[in-house]
């Protein structure tokens, strides 16, 4: 390089004393730009990133999504946001699918699902007319494997049942909340042994809830209380725990709900007297300790009421009374005592009653009504 630029230098006056100076300064420059050349010959640098002596130097570049705000149920990519119906299609279904295939060896003896044809013919899964999932529907006794995170992407899914009690939570739990257009989730049978992820309070298009018999963990999250179409959640044979969130009462669409056999261990709350829209409610074996408190015979439109086989104590209450849908009472094998209230026996539609295991006294008369005292 050297050599060929001094060919190329025009005549030009000048000392001795100054063309020496001058070739020493060429000299030194391009003895220099060939040794940093060496050195970053085999150097490989990142975007907005050169080689300088053999090492990367970067410029700060700005995250592009810094300042970028995006509406809920889209994320930012790049300095844009992204909305659901931008991030997923039927192709992310078919891969969520082949992913639930996978984690689960094969789905099982009593269902395959041939992965050379289109989805469209896959037993128990339901597309709508743009070949979208929208009704997966999956319950079977040999299934064993997880639930993949995977299957958070089903972004049109509006019905999950999966029931196996050999499957666990394979990330899917913690992925739940991007199933926007969720209205009814069943997962019974299972092996999850996780806590319910407070990201189920972003499905606010839910109105139907099951967790029954998963081994489910923890409390109840309050952000369930954000679920203002829900009207069935049934979340028995678990270990939740206490005590109950007070959001529930935000559920003003609530009518049928089912605490039972888990782990509470508290008392009934008194805010569950303001769930007047409620006409089922069980919560039996799962240790209610102390009285009942009077606010709870608000339940007016209540038709079934089951708190069998926990440890509760003190008087029947005569506020029974408001009870007027009531058609069955379960109150057997607790520890309430005292003379039976003769309100009890005014109940309009009681069917039937059992009162047994406890310590009462006092006789009261209905007609056509199975009384086990």
């Amino acid at each position: 390089m050297f050599n060929k630029l001094i060919s190329q230098l025009k005549p030009v006056k000048m000392s001795n004393q100054k063309i020496i100076l001058f070739l020493l300064v060429l000299t030194v420059f391009f003895t220099a730009c060939e040794n940093q050349n060496d050195d970053c010959i085999n150097v490989e640098c990142e975007e907005n990133c050169i080689c300088v002596n053999g090492e990367c130097e970067c410029e700060d570049v700005a995250d592009p999504c810094e300042d970028v705000v995006c509406e809920e149920h889209c994320e930012c990519v790049n300095g844009i946001c992204e909305c659901a119906e931008d991030l997923y299609d039927r192709n992310t279904d078919s891969l969520a699918l082949v992913a639930l295939y996978e984690s689960t060896y094969g789905l099982g003896p009593d269902l395959q699902w041939n992965l050379q044809s289109p989805m469209d013919n896959w037993e128990d899964v339901t597309l709508n007319e743009q070949g979208r999932v929208i009704i997966l529907s999956l319950c079977y006794e040999f299934i064993e494997g997880s639930l993949p995170s995977e299957l958070g992407n089903l972004s049109e899914l509006t019905k999950f049942s999966f029931c196996s009690q050999a499957v666990k939570d394979g990330g899917f739990l913690n992925n739940m909340h991007k199933l926007q257009s969720l209205e009814h989730l069943s997962i019974a049978s299972t092996s999850m042994y996780r806590p319910i992820p407070p990201g189920i309070g972003a499905l606010k298009n839910l109105v139907y809830i099951e967790f029954s018999q998963s081994r489910l963990t923890g409390p109840i999250p309050s952000e369930i209380g954000n679920l203002e179409n829900l009207e069935t959640l049934t979340l028995g044979i678990n270990s939740l725990e206490g005590p109950l969130p007070v959001e529930l009462t935000k559920l003003k669409k609530l009518k049928y709900l089912n605490l039972g056999r888990n782990s509470l261990s508290m008392e009934i709350p008194i805010f569950l007297g303001e769930m007047t829209q409620l006409k089922s409610l069980t919560i039996d074996g799962s240790g209610l300790k102390g009285q009942i408190p009077n606010e709870f015979w608000n339940l007016e439109n209540l038709q079934n009421l089951n708190l069998r086989n926990n440890g509760l104590k003190g008087n029947l209450s005569s506020e029974i009374s408001k009870m007027t849908s009531l058609g069955i009472l379960k109150l057997d094998d607790n520890k309430l005592s005292g003379e039976l209230p003769s309100e009890l026996g005014t109940l309009p539609v009681i069917g039937r009653i059992d009162l047994s295991y406890n310590d009462f006294s006092g006789q009261f008369q209905l007609l056509s009504v199975k009384i086990l005292i």
